[in-house]
């Protein structure tokens, strides 16, 4: 840049563009990841404490088997008991959302 002009050159200006649209090309794809992983464990803490909660309920009242399904957002929960074949039970809690996908989570009833 000459001293005594007051402003960057067009080459100058262009070099800078082209390294932040670099970087940007490597850091929107991690961001976005990150996003979605958080998602992720967000569904999965509360399907934890609905199945928490629901494991808590089965032992003070000792209800069979039965489904429910409870919406928080736009992510459907459908709480379930299992039985196996040497008596235990098996509360489980299956989410699905639309733009992460499904899961499962079960916890055993002592």
């Amino acid at each position: 840049m000459l001293r005594r002009n007051n402003g960057f050159f067009l080459v100058e200006m262009l070099l800078s563009l082209t390294a932040l649209g670099i970087a940007a090309l490597f850091l929107i794809p991690s961001l976005v990841f990150l996003w979605e992983k958080g998602e992720r464990i967000s569904l999965e803490k509360n399907a934890r404490q609905l199945m928490y909660s629901e494991l808590i309920r089965t032992v003070s009242e000792g209800s069979g088997p039965f489904s429910h399904i409870e919406k928080i957002g736009v992510t459907n929960y459908t709480i379930y008991i299992k039985q196996s074949g040497n008596g235990s039970r098996e509360v489980c809690v299956s989410y699905e959302h639309p733009a992460t996908g499904t899961g499962t989570v079960c916890g055993f009833v002592e």
